[in-house]
């Protein structure tokens, strides 16, 4: 199954322990400089991934057909791992 561009980004940020900047529409890896970049820290993106490894396939499969943006993402990682 595709995963969300974020979901990758994040995947690769935890793993390399290192900030990457992320458009906050689409979540593909941009520059910093750029007008609509969101700063993507390894805490952050550490809570993204545990939380997308713990959605069951059906939930996932449901964020991929019907993308929800950046933001809402991360707002609701960390709604969750509270």
């Amino acid at each position: 199954m595709l995963e969300p561009a974020y979901i990758t980004a994040a995947k690769q940020v935890v793993k390399e322990h290192q900030y990457t900047a992320l458009d906050a529409d689409t979540g593909a890896k941009v520059a910093e400089n750029e007008p609509n970049a969101v700063i993507l820290d390894a805490t952050t993106a550490n809570a993204m991934v545990k939380v997308w490894d713990a959605l069951k396939p059906n939930q996932q499969k449901k964020l991929t057909e019907k993308p929800v943006s950046l933001y809402r993402y991360i707002d609701f990682a960390w709604k969750v791992v509270k």
